[in-house]
Parts: C-alpha cells; sequence; structure tokens
C-alpha cells in the first residue's frame, strides 16, 4: 500500500443516516495517512451538524466545515477542493 498522504472530500446536505454510514466506512479503512473533509452545506437538519461533530470527536483524521449558508454543489465542491 502506499504511504503517500490522501484527502477525502464529503459535500454534504440532509440524510444523517447516509452521512453515518459514509464516515464509519471511510474510518473503517485501515489506511491512517489521510483526511476526510467534510463540508456542511448548511443542512437544516440538525442530526447532520451531530453526526459530523461525533465522527470528528472521535478521529482526528475528520476535518468538519460548516457553511453558513447554501452554496449549491459547486459552491461546496470549491470549498473542498480549497481544504484539500
Amino acid at each position: 500500500m502506499s504511504d503517500r498522504k490522501l484527502d477525502i472530500g464529503i459535500a454534504s446536505w440532509q440524510n444523517p443516516t447516509a452521512l453515518h454510514a459514509c464516515l464509519t466506512a471511510l474510518r473503517a479503512q485501515s489506511r491512517t495517512r489521510c483526511t476526510i473533509h467534510v463540508i456542511d452545506n448548511a443542512s437544516p437538519d440538525p442530526d447532520v451538524r451531530r453526526v459530523i461533530q461525533l465522527h470528528a470527536g472521535e478521529d482526528p483524521r475528520v476535518q468538519p466545515l460548516f457553511l453558513p449558508r447554501n452554496t449549491g454543489y459547486v459552491g461546496v465542491v470549491n470549498r473542498l477542493l480549497a481544504h484539500a
């Protein structure tokens, strides 16, 4: 396996159940040299923030960012690229 660092980006809006499953699967990977950037695009569901904070609190590889307003898909992808 390569020892190069990997940056993973997740654009999140709504659906905390799917987000929890996604973050659980990513965190279960054996690769430790990675950063999981999770950007919430101003989801109105408070469970989305709770899921992100739960995973970030348990694993330092999870780096959250909460946008104050919805920027649309292109806007959140641009923020992900800026953090990678």
